[in-house]
């Protein structure tokens, strides 16, 4: 059996596009570099430890498939850093 393929398109620390070779992965975003934000964003949720409290915007990423990097920059890069050969 091959291994999953995931791609994650990220462009100024914003994640742009998902691909997965596996219809069925379910890909979860955790960012911690959430600013203030609307209290009433259910994605963001409050970790507290004993020292401080963290913030983290949690949701879940609809990938699309691993076919749709075909000819795309995404694609150039990975074949030019020499990946996933």
């Amino acid at each position: 059996m091959a291994n999953t393929a995931i791609v994650i398109s990220l462009y100024r620390g914003m994640v742009q596009n998902v691909y997965c070779s596996d219809a069925d992965a379910e890909i979860v975003l955790v960012d911690w570099g959430v600013e203030p934000c609307d209290p009433s964003d259910t994605r963001v949720v409050q970790i507290k430890t004993r020292r401080n409290v963290h913030s983290a915007l949690v949701q879940e990423i609809i990938a699309g498939p691993i076919e749709d990097l075909a000819g795309s920059m995404v694609e150039r890069a990975i074949d030019a850093a020499c990946i996933g050969g």
